[in-house]
């Protein structure tokens, strides 16, 4: 193991080549061996997102390019989802989803390789007081071209409220999204003592398939004991669904939760790993997934010795069986933000951590052998905190993209991180 300060001079010389080298930064880092302690070079770059936007989502293509969804309410009961892509470090003119009123949520995913499709969850007034959400789905067939006209996929009778879409997309193009259902009931003021669990138990993590000519849905209720706020997350597998999320157990044990989503019906959730968690209250963050082949990436947040830390674990079987967990980060976790598959072995993962500097953007390569390598701060906020449920990442092209927002600040944000060596 090297010592701190090799670490540093190699840090340093790493950082002066790219500077010198300019124009020719890729091939210079290409040639260059990275030590499994240098951190990756990373660096901002120009967004299409106005600091005006409610919030930002993230995809990337085979070919390199990176879409970014950002939504905002307008004055005079209008609203806005617009799409811009990233082309040869060069972005496009922002290209209209939709502009329904009062979008609070909105995901994006890549189709067979070059189509985009798009979810946003709507608001409108309950009858009896507050506020319920429909979810659309729209696709384009390129990124840069018309959306088709937005469908429901929530089909129930007595529009309900919801929160925490999730979205993937399978190679067929058929769709698959998740939700957390929540009936309307009588309002739990947030500060009353069972505010937490008395909504968890009237919820539902519900799914919905919708064909690739989005003329079909299929409904499905997927888990009814589940952390109802911490975000679920979905990847295709095949023709088939992961979910991850949250679960929880009785007397609050929220440990993460696997459920293979089949063409039919949801199966059975498996615990990824029994952390034995007791929380009563949110603990905020979900589980994120990754799959390649019949490699399954997962990493999510727990307590240990009363600090919270982030931990990940490989399934080489399909998500049938998880290995030990591997500990990323040992305190003053905040949250997991994403994971990518580099290889059936190894994944890049994203996180955030907070310190008497303010709270931070991380990065590592992860091995499911246990090796943890180049450990990369890719952004601080001074003073303040990600907006919840944190930023988002994508890989593309030897590169990750993270996109991040200062609610506080009112100011949004992308940061690239050069990931080959």
């Amino acid at each position: 193991m090297p010592d701190s300060d090799s670490i540093l001079l190699k840090t340093l010389l790493l950082t002066t080549l790219i500077i010198l080298a300019n124009g020719c930064a890729d091939q210079n880092i290409q040639a260059l061996r990275l030590d499994p302690q240098t951190p990756f070079f990373s660096a901002p770059i120009i967004s299409p997102v106005p600091n005006t936007a409610i919030g930002q989502r993230l995809a990337a293509f085979p070919d390199g390019t990176v879409s970014v969804a950002w939504w905002r309410n307008l004055p005079g009961g209008t609203g806005n989802l617009q799409v811009s892509n990233w082309k040869g470090d060069k972005w496009t003119e922002p290209n209209p989803v939709t502009d329904m009123a009062n979008i609070a949520d909105a995901q994006i995913a890549p189709v067979n390789g070059d189509n985009l499709a798009a979810l946003f969850m709507v608001s409108k007034p309950y009858k009896t007081g507050g506020e319920v959400q429909d979810i659309y789905m729209s696709k384009a067939d390129s990124p840069d071209n018309r959306w088709s006209t937005p469908l429901k996929a929530n089909q129930e009778k007595e529009t309900s409220g919801k929160t925490l879409p999730s979205l993937a997309a399978f190679a067929d193009g058929s769709l698959l999204t998740a939700w957390i259902d929540v009936p309307v009931i009588q309002p739990i003021p947030s500060d009353h003592p069972k505010a937490v669990t008395d909504t968890e138990t009237t919820s539902t993590l519900y799914v919905a398939k919708i064909s690739p000519d989005t003329t079909q849905i299929k409904g499905m209720q997927a888990a009814r004991e589940f952390c109802g706020c911490c975000p679920p997350a979905l990847a295709a597998d095949g023709l088939d669904g992961l979910l991850v999320y949250r679960g929880l157990q009785p007397v609050n044990i929220r440990d993460p939760t696997i459920m293979r989503i089949g063409q039919d019906k949801p199966g059975l959730p498996q615990i990824i790993h029994n952390d034995h968690w007791v929380f009563d209250g949110c603990p905020s963050s979900g589980p994120v997934i990754a799959v390649l082949q019949n490699s399954v990436a997962v990493a999510w947040t727990t307590l240990l010795n009363n600090k919270l830390i982030v931990r990940a674990a490989f399934s080489e079987d399909n998500s049938r069986h998880f290995a030990a967990p591997i500990d990323v980060e040992l305190e003053n976790a905040t949250g997991v933000s994403g994971i990518a598959m580099e290889s059936a072995q190894s994944a890049l993962l994203v996180w955030t951590s907070s310190s008497t500097a303010g709270e931070m953007i991380k990065l590592a390569r992860i091995f499911d052998d246990g090796r943890i390598e180049h450990r990369t701060t890719v952004h601080t906020l001074p003073n303040g905190s990600y907006k919840w449920p944190g930023p988002r990442m994508v890989k593309t092209n030897g590169s990750v993209i993270v996109g991040w927002h200062d609610e506080q600040g009112k100011k949004l944000g992308l940061v690239k991180v050069k990931v080959t060596e």
